[in-house]
C-alpha cells in the first residue's frame, strides 16, 4: 500500500469541536472566514480524529456551516453540506491534543514584513480584491499606512507613511471620514475657508441626497477643501501652475489654489457669487501666517460670465496646467433662474449638450500632458432612475480628446444619512448615497508624467504658524 494522505468529504454535522480547544473565534473572524471560503474555496482540509472530533480547523468548520445555512456557494466545492477532512490516524490521542495547540501556536510565531504587507494589501485593494476575504479591513490598512508601513519597499525609501508623503493615501477610495482628513479640513476652516458664502439659497445635497426637484432644503453642497488641495498637489506640475475652473461656484477651490501658490482662474455666472468669493479671499489672505503668505504668487481670479462662452472670456492663447471643477447638477441644485444657467434647462439632453461644449472649450485650453479632474455625483430623473451622469462625463472628456486615467470614490461623512437611509430604503429600495465620484482624465503621453510632475509631493501643515486672529 502506497503511503499518502486521504481526503474524505464528510457531512459538517457529523463533525464535532474539541471541547477543550483553548483557541477562541470572534464573530468578526468567523465572518472573514466566510468571506474567504466564498472567495477562495476550500484550500486546506479539516484535521480530525478517528471519532470525527476536530483537531484543526474549528473556525473554518463554523464558517462553513454559516455558508451552508445562508445558501452561499464555495467555488471548488459543489456540496456545501460537506467538508474535506483528513483523519490523523497516525497520531495518538495525546498527540492530537497537543497538535490542537501546536497548530495555532506555531502560526503565531511568524512575523509580518509590515512594509511588504502594506504594499501588497494596497495593490490588492486597488485591484478590487475583497479585503475581508484576506482577513484585513480598511482600518487595518490605514493602521499600516499610519505607521509608515507599505509606503516604500525599494532601496532609498523615505520610510514616511503614505499620509506623510501624499497628504492622503493615494487610493481609489478617498475617505473623508478618517482622522487625518478631518484634521486637515478643520485647519482650512480655521483659516476662514467657508463654502457657504454666496450660496445660502441652494439645496444641501448632503441633507437631501435624492432630492430631484426643487425643494425646501437649505444650504449648499460645499466643496471639500482637502479634496481641492489634493487635486492641486497631485495633478499639477507644481507651484505656479495655472488652473482653469469652468464652473467656479463658491470660493473654496480658488482660495486654496492661491494659498498654495497656484494661479487660479474660475468662471462663474452669478455676480453675487463672484463678489462673495473675492471678499472671502481677502479675509483669508489677511489671516495667513507670514510663511504661508510668502507662498502666494497669484491672486485668485474669478471671471463673471457665461461658461458656455469660456473660450472668449479667457485671455487669447492662454493655456492651463489643470482643468478642475465640480460642475452643476441638472435639476438638482438650481443655481439661478437665468436662461444661461444649465442647472435650470428644460431637459437633460439640452443640459448635456451645453455641458459637453463647455468642456470641449476648456480642454482645448490644456497644455500637453496635463490632467482634467471633475468631482461629480449621479442624479435621478423624475421617476427615480439614475441618468448616468457619470457615463456622460466620461464620454464628454473622451470626445474632447482626453483619456480616462483615474477614478476614485470620495467617501463622505454619514451625518444625517443614518437617520434617513432606513425610511428611504423601505419606501423605495434606494440606497443612501454616502459618496461622490472623482473622475480624472489625461491629455497626452502618460509616459511623460514622471518627467513633468514632481516625484515628491510637498505636503506640510495648512498653516505653518497659527493664523492671525
Amino acid at each position: 500500500m502506497k503511503p499518502g494522505i486521504r481526503i474524505d468529504y464528510l457531512p459538517l454535522e457529523g463533525l464535532k469541536p474539541y471541547d477543550r480547544n483553548p483557541k477562541t473565534h470572534s464573530p468578526e473572524q468567523i465572518e472573514r472566514l466566510v468571506a474567504s471560503l466564498t472567495e477562495f474555496g476550500w484550500t486546506r482540509p479539516l484535521l480530525i480524529g478517528d471519532d470525527g472530533t476536530l483537531v484543526a480547523g474549528h473556525g473554518t468548520w463554523t464558517a462553513a456551516k454559516l455558508v451552508r445555512d445562508r445558501g452561499l456557494s464555495i467555488p471548488n466545492h459543489p456540496d456545501a453540506a460537506t467538508a474535506p477532512t483528513v483523519a490523523l490516524a497516525h497520531l495518538s490521542a495525546e498527540q492530537r491534543r497537543a497538535y490542537v495547540i501546536a497548530d495555532n501556536r506555531l502560526s503565531e510565531l511568524g512575523r509580518w514584513d509590515d512594509a511588504l504587507l502594506g504594499a501588497e494589501l494596497a495593490d490588492l485593494q486597488g485591484l478590487g480584491v475583497d479585503m475581508d476575504a484576506i482577513g484585513f479591513d480598511a482600518a487595518d490598512l490605514e493602521a499600516l499606512c499610519a505607521d509608515g508601513a507599505g509606503a516604500d519597499t525599494k532601496a532609498g525609501a523615505s520610510g514616511k507613511s503614505l499620509v506623510e508623503r501624499f497628504g492622503v493615501p493615494p487610493f481609489t477610495v478617498l475617505d473623508a471620514k478618517q482622522g487625518y482628513w478631518r484634521d486637515r479640513k478643520a485647519a482650512w476652516t480655521a483659516l476662514g475657508v467657508h463654502a457657504e458664502e454666496g450660496r445660502e439659497h441652494l439645496p444641501d445635497t448632503n441633507v437631501a441626497t435624492d432630492w430631484m426637484r426643487r425643494g425646501s432644503a437649505v444650504g449648499g453642497s460645499a466643496f471639500d477643501p482637502v479634496l481641492a488641495e489634493l487635486v492641486f498637489r497631485w495633478f499639477t506640475p507644481g507651484a505656479g501652475a495655472a488652473i482653469l475652473d469652468p464652473f467656479g461656484g463658491e470660493a473654496t477651490k480658488g482660495v486654496i489654489a492661491a494659498t498654495l501658490g497656484y494661479a487660479y482662474t474660475g468662471v462663474e455666472l452669478r455676480g453675487e457669487q463672484v463678489q462673495a468669493n473675492r471678499a472671502q479671499w481677502l479675509k483669508v489672505r489677511d489671516r495667513l501666517p507670514p510663511e504661508r503668505l510668502a507662498q502666494v504668487r497669484h491672486e485668485p481670479v474669478w471671471i463673471e460670465g457665461d461658461s458656455a462662452k469660456i473660450d472668449s472670456l479667457l485671455p487669447a492663447g492662454r493655456l492651463y496646467d489643470l482643468v478642475f471643477t465640480s460642475p452643476p447638477y441638472y435639476d438638482l441644485e438650481i443655481y439661478s433662474k437665468g436662461e444661461k444657467d444649465g442647472s435650470a434647462f428644460e431637459s437633460y439632453d439640452r443640459f448635456i449638450s451645453w455641458y459637453r461644449d463647455i468642456f470641449r472649450q476648456a480642454c482645448g485650453r490644456l497644455k500637453p500632458n496635463r490632467f482634467a479632474v471633475v468631482k461629480i455625483g449621479d442624479v435621478r430623473d423624475e421617476r427615480g432612475f439614475y441618468r448616468n451622469f457619470l457615463g456622460d462625463n466620461i464620454a464628454c472628456f473622451l470626445d474632447a480628446g482626453l483619456g480616462f486615467y483615474n477614478e476614485a470614490v470620495l467617501a463622505t461623512p454619514i451625518g444625517s444619512l443614518a437617520l434617513r437611509a432606513g425610511r428611504q430604503f423601505t419606501a423605495s429600495r434606494k440606497l443612501g448615497r454616502g459618496h461622490q465620484n472623482v473622475l480624472c482624465f489625461f491629455g497626452g503621453d502618460p509616459g511623460r508624467i514622471k518627467a513633468e510632475f514632481p516625484q515628491e509631493i510637498e505636503v506640510g501643515d495648512v498653516a505653518p504658524d497659527d493664523p492671525a486672529p
